[in-house]
C-alpha cells in the first residue's frame, strides 16, 4: 500500500515536470513587460495625480507637447507652484497666490542669466532682480502699470520686459 502510494506520487510529479517543460519550451511563451526601454520603464506624455475626492493636485506634463512642465495645485488654485521648462530652453519656478495669479518667478532665461521677479495682487510685475552678461546685478523697480520706476544701477534698458513671468 504505501509503495503504490509512493509510485503514485513520482509518477504525479514526473508529469506535473513534463506539463511545465511542455509548457515553456514547446509552446514558447512570450515574456509580457511594461518596460519600453532600459532607460524608460513606462512612457506617457502626462501623468496627473488626484486625491481620494478625485481632484488633480499636481501634474507632469508637456505643457506644448515638447517642454516639460511640473504643476502643484489645491482646493483653490488650479496652479499654486509651477516648474517648467520653456522654448529656447529657458527654465521657470513660479509660485502663485492665494488668488491664483502669479507672485514670485525665478528663471534662467535665454541667455543665461538668471532673473527673480515679483508681482502684485493684479499680476504686474513690481520688482525684477537680474544679472547682466558680465554678472552685474540690477534691480527694477516698477509702477502698479508695470512701467519703469526706478533700476539701480541705471542701465538704460534695464527695466526692459516686464511681462516676464
Amino acid at each position: 500500500m504505501m509503495q503504490r502510494k509512493f509510485s503514485l506520487i513520482v509518477t504525479a510529479a514526473f508529469f506535473g515536470f513534463m506539463g511545465g517543460w511542455l509548457s515553456t519550451y514547446l509552446l514558447s511563451p512570450t515574456v509580457v513587460t511594461a518596460q519600453v526601454g532600459a532607460r524608460f520603464p513606462l512612457t506617457t506624455t502626462g501623468l496627473t495625480i488626484i486625491n481620494q475626492a478625485g481632484q488633480p493636485r499636481a501634474s507632469l506634463t508637456l505643457w506644448d507637447g515638447e517642454h516639460p512642465a511640473l504643476t502643484l495645485s489645491d482646493n483653490t488654485c488650479d496652479r499654486r507652484a509651477s516648474l517648467i521648462v520653456a522654448p529656447e530652453e529657458r527654465v521657470a519656478l513660479t509660485l502663485f497666490g492665494k488668488d491664483c495669479k502669479r507672485r514670485v518667478a525665478l528663471e534662467v532665461q535665454a541667455d543665461d542669466m538668471p532673473t527673480f521677479v515679483l508681482r502684485d495682487s493684479k499680476d504686474t510685475p513690481r520688482a525684477r532682480l537680474h544679472l547682466l552678461a558680465d554678472g552685474s546685478p540690477v534691480l527694477a523697480l516698477y509702477d502698479a502699470n508695470g512701467r519703469p520706476l526706478h533700476s539701480s544701477p541705471d542701465v538704460g534698458e534695464a527695466g526692459q520686459s516686464p511681462d516676464t513671468h
